[in-house]
């Protein structure tokens, strides 16, 4: 395959605009289409063909010709990058919002999708009846002006819940970087009090963050947790600190790109809770050695997949917009370094280490191109 600037998580400012009549015609209409000279935008990550069977139906991040920015195609960590409204969407983001905050809209749009996932198990762990649930879900998915999924503005229809349901869900988030920061504050954000959220990492600096960003419990694991005596040990961790001695939490999420991850997640969900595979296994096909019977004759688990922003219907970026700019996360903390593009190589060797020279684990590490 021929080289391709890297870059997937893209915000920056208009230089030129060129319109062309054909591109409304498109089916990937964006919210803002007449951008203007200036704006800060943020590019989504996927770029697709707006004419196959899945983005017809408004799931163009699983596109038959899906392209990903910095990877099938140049992506953004260049002084310029060119965006055809026929492939693409944007957003334009208020003034107010720092560049390098609004860069990180794309991990917290996969946050949001990846709680949209295991919205049903959650619901049942907060004992909603089964018709408010369906409600319920509807809202939160389809509906971004009625806020019912804040914490801020929204959060006055689950205070009302609250007084009806005296149960809380219980989620663990296991891996706290990035992505797994996006799901602990997109829960929260989402159901407050409602859902108790368990951090888990091998990192203190990770915990501390993750505590930081809404988490109720944090945990570090002991080393060498794979092994079945430690994960048992967990498990029996996990189901002590459940608000309804029911056994486990209602839902896990796998983000931390390692099979332990799934192998903790079938032990800690309780009986038909929900698994949330999140996290990238780099290398291909991975053996996680788990006993499948778990998810089926066991406990009848539900595992389900989570992959970039979700549909589009869902509004996960109008959402995580909406996070960003009520200041719902610890952003300069989360974007804990930031460089001028002539040191990548620094800031790659940087991520890929996971610290830095001084000790400080990177969560989050940003191309400035405004700096030299």
């Amino acid at each position: 395959s021929n080289p391709v600037i890297p870059g997937h998580e893209i915000a920056g400012r208009v230089h030129a605009v060129y319109y062309n009549d054909k591109s409304n015609k498109n089916k990937n209409s964006n919210d803002n289409d007449r951008v203007k000279v200036g704006q800060l935008v943020v590019i989504e990550q996927a770029a697709s063909c707006g004419r196959c069977w899945f983005c017809q139906r408004g799931y163009r991040h699983k596109c038959d010709e899906l392209k990903i920015y910095g990877q099938g195609i140049d992506g953004g960590m260049a002084e310029y990058m060119r965006v055809s409204s026929n492939s693409s969407k944007w957003h334009v983001i208020p003034d107010y919002v720092p560049d390098i905050h609004a860069s990180f809209l794309e991990p917290l749009s996969v946050g949001i999708h990846a709680v949209d996932q295991a919205h049903s198990a959650l619901c049942v762990g907060m004992s909603m009846s089964h018709e408010h649930k369906h409600e319920h879900k509807q809202a939160t998915s389809m509906t971004l002006n009625e806020n019912v999924h804040g914490r801020g503005r929204g959060s006055d229809s689950i205070n009302d819940q609250s007084e009806q349901n005296s149960n809380q869900a219980l989620a663990v988030v296991s891996g706290c970087g990035s992505i797994g920061l996006s799901v602990i504050s997109s829960l929260k954000y989402a159901y407050g009090d409602r859902v108790k959220v368990i951090a888990l990492d091998f990192d203190e600096q990770k915990l501390a963050l993750a505590d930081k960003t809404g988490a109720d419990v944090v945990i570090q694991p002991p080393t060498g947790s794979n092994s079945n005596g430690n994960v048992q040990k967990l498990a029996m961790d996990v189901a002590s600190l459940s608000p309804s001695s029911n056994g486990g939490c209602d839902a896990y999420f796998g983000c931390a790109g390692v099979p332990m991850s799934i192998t903790q997640g079938l032990e800690c969900l309780r009986k038909m809770g929900t698994l949330v595979h999140v996290g990238i296994w780099h290398g291909g096909e991975v053996n996680t050695g788990c006993n499948w019977n778990v998810i089926s004759a066991q406990k009848e688990l539900c595992v389900v997949g989570s992959s970039l922003g979700g549909p589009t219907q869902t509004k996960t970026w109008q959402r995580a917009i909406e996070m960003i700019e009520m200041g719902a996360m610890p952003m300069d903390d989360i974007v804990s370094h930031s460089l001028p593009l002539d040191q990548f190589h620094e800031a790659h060797l940087m991520a890929t280490k996971g610290s830095c020279d001084k000790g400080r684990s990177v969560i989050k590490c940003v191309m400035d191109l405004t700096t030299r």
